[in-house]
């Protein structure tokens, strides 16, 4: 009984990853298509990047870096996993609250938190 509660508990946290605190929220809009994505970054050096599209929504996770304003998500078949929404590199402006991605054919990731 008791390791049913303390499952369910777990599953309903807003925040998946109870054991490291979030330090970036960022979201994408793809125009004219149901898709969408959160990617979320982690104090212990992990991302988490959800796809949703119209009718499910699928989770990602890998390593990331930041040197000099310059984010790499350590995952090589992002793109691909993500039906290129993510990419594996942005360079973070704080000022505009975005991460631009060096590649133009991916759309801009506005950070939330």
């Amino acid at each position: 009984m008791t390791i049913g509660i303390i499952y369910f508990s777990i599953l309903e946290l807003d925040d998946r990853k109870f054991w490291t605190k979030r330090t970036l929220t960022g979201r994408i809009e793809v125009e004219a298509t149901p898709k969408s994505g959160v990617l979320k970054l982690y104090k212990n050096g992990t991302f988490a990047a959800t796809l949703h599209n119209a009718d499910n929504s699928c989770t990602f996770q890998g390593k990331y870096a930041i040197h000099d304003n310059k984010l790499e998500l350590k995952r090589l078949d992002l793109s691909d996993m993500t039906q290129r929404v993510f990419t594996t590199q942005y360079f973070l402006d704080k000022n505009n609250k975005t991460l631009n991605p060096i590649d133009k054919s991916y759309g801009i990731v506005e950070i939330r938190k």
